[in-house]
């Protein structure tokens, strides 16, 4: 960020009075910050001080430059963003992310590295859909996750029980444990999803996320929609 420097170039220049000192420095300084507000590149003024009050004058030139910084530190603190976006955010601001098969895509809404969400690093929270006809092979990952299921319905596996779920349905899956979605319909699986630190362990969303079987030769994939890859 862009910093204002008062600088106090000692050139004795007997013409210039303290006065006139005074009313530079505090313009150039005036001056930093009111382009600061604006997004401009500060000044730097460059004050000339005469060869009268050197003493009164170098004390007065460290209590303005003082002062100079701490307005413009008071403006540069208040132009950066806040650490947390707000209380409330609206799904539709944020974009869909797609996976590399194209048939499962998800909009984190708390959390996550893909940005315009609420920012949290020990939970991730969001929106996500599985593509018609589509099959979302048998993976596994240590960060335990929850889906609450919204609309549609799949068949889903967890540890080898594998159950059809549909609106209404919480499918829990533990650290580890391997997992695959089939959707036999036209339409979408949606469902909320959440990713969480157990015990604080933030390590868990840097660890792996392992498929278990290869890739299915056929396919579904989104209808409609602009997707981009995250991986």
């Amino acid at each position: 960020m862009p910093d204002c420097v008062c600088s106090a170039h000692s050139n004795f220049h007997g013409s210039l009075g303290d006065r006139e000192d005074e009313i530079s420095l505090l313009r150039g300084c005036a001056t930093s910050v009111e382009m600061m507000e604006r997004g401009a590149v500060a000044s730097h003024p460059v004050i000339s001080t005469g060869a009268k009050g050197g003493v009164a004058r170098s004390r007065f030139l460290r209590f303005v430059t003082l002062a100079c910084l701490l307005m413009t530190a008071g403006v540069s603190i208040a132009q950066q963003a806040p650490a947390i976006a707000g209380p409330f955010l609206d799904q539709s601001e944020v974009t869909w992310k797609v996976n590399e098969f194209n048939i499962a895509r998800w909009k984190t809404l708390v959390g996550g590295i893909e940005g315009g969400q609420i920012d949290r690093d020990d939970i991730q929270f969001g929106i996500w859909e599985l593509a018609p006809n589509s099959i979302y092979h048998s993976h596994r990952h240590e960060v335990p996750e929850i889906y609450f299921v919204i609309e549609g319905k799949a068949d889903w596996t967890v540890d080898g029980v594998t159950r059809e779920v549909g609106q209404g349905m919480t499918i829990y899956t533990k650290p580890g444990a391997v997992h695959k979605m089939v959707n036999h319909t036209e339409d979408n699986v949606r469902a909320i999803w959440v990713w969480w630190a157990p015990g604080g362990d933030k390590e868990v969303f840097a660890g792996d996320y392992e498929f278990t079987e290869p890739v299915p030769e056929k396919n579904g994939s989104f209808k409609e929609g602009v997707n981009k890859r995250l991986y």
